[in-house]
This record gives C-alpha cells, sequence and structure tokens, in this order.
C-alpha cells in the first residue's frame, strides 16, 4: 500500500515514519508537514492510506479530510481523545494517540491492510461492509449484513443486530451521510 504522513510535528512525524518504515506492506512516498501540499499529493498520485495528524496549522485533518472527493484509507493520529467520534464520522479506518506504541500501530496498520485487501477483492462491497459504533467507551465492529434494523428516536437512532442494539446521539438523516 503506498502512504503519505501528513504532521506538523518534527517529533511526531520521525516517530511515525520510523513506525510506518518498520511494515513491510506499506511503502511511504511521502512525508509532510504541510496540510495543503498532503491535498495535492492525494489528489495527483496513487495514494492508499494516509497517516493525518489532526490539530495542525493552515488546515487540521478533519477539514483535510472533508476537502477530498475520493479518500484513501486514513489513520488520524493525534494527542487528543475528543476528535474520535468526528473522526468516525468520517469512515477513518483507526484513530492513534499519541505517543503512538508499536502494537497498537501494528494493530492500526492490519486493519488498513484488511480493509485494503478486501477493496480490491471485492470492490463493490467495500463501503458497505461493516461500521464502527461506540457503545460504552469502545468501538464496536457492525457487520451490515448483521443489522436488521434501524430505529429513528428524535435525535437518536436505535441500531437493532440479533444480539445487540445501540443507541446512538445522531439523527436518521446524519446517519445517511455517514454511509450506513
Amino acid at each position: 500500500m503506498n502512504c503519505i504522513l501528513v504532521d506538523d510535528d518534527e517529533m511526531s512525524l520521525n516517530a511515525l515514519k520510523h513506525l510506518i518504515e518498520s511494515v513491510s506492506y506499506i511503502n511511504l512516498l511521502k512525508v509532510t508537514k504541510d496540510p495543503l501540499e498532503a491535498i495535492e499529493i492525494v489528489r495527483n498520485e496513487e495514494i492508499d492510506l494516509l497517516f493525518l495528524d489532526i490539530e495542525m496549522p493552515q488546515l487540521n485533518g478533519i477539514d483535510l479530510i472533508k476537502s477530498l472527493t475520493n479518500p484513501p484509507l486514513i489513520v488520524l493520529t493525534t494527542s487528543h481523545e475528543h476528535y474520535a467520534f468526528k473522526a468516525y464520522e468520517h469512515n477513518v479506518v483507526d484513530y492513534l494517540l499519541k505517543p503512538v506504541e508499536l502494537p497498537r500501530f501494528m494493530r492500526a496498520t492490519a486493519k488498513a491492510k484488511e480493509i485494503y485487501d478486501h477493496s480490491h477483492d471485492n470492490p463493490e462491497a467495500f463501503a458497505r461492509d461493516f461500521i464502527f459504533i461506540r457503545k460504552n467507551s469502545v468501538l464496536n465492529k457492525v457487520l451490515m449484513r448483521d443489522i436488521l434494523w434501524i430505529e429513528a428516536l428524535g435525535d437518536y437512532v436505535t441500531i437493532h443486530t440479533s444480539d445487540k442494539k445501540y443507541t446512538l446521539h445522531i439523527t436518521l438523516a446524519s446517519i445517511s451521510s455517514v454511509h450506513i
């Protein structure tokens, strides 16, 4: 997988670069501190995976994601937990808190590789196979085929599966824009 790394902090950039270079199935093409340059790279080159910091000058990572019409797989990296929900609204692969430790990094890259491999085997099903739902501060992977029905309750939505029920503070209109 071809990837780029975008982070404005030199120490984080070097640490993540070292981690990325230790993974055999990831090809680090570019490293940049400039989010505007990152947009151009993603638009003009074949990028499969983007490691992206959230808090950067000029343009934050969430706004960078919004500016991409066909974004690659994205792993967000940040020192702040409070962006997690907003990040998953944009279908990021994973959310890594800095300083990133190797075992956690390896889980994130393995997840990205699984999604990448699956999307290349069956591109039609890629965007609709699963979603992540936060329940009790834990992200749960829910397969789309396991969802029995979705119920709207004002500003809440309840997703029913055969064995669980997830109630989210989100409107049904918003949920459709998150590609559920």
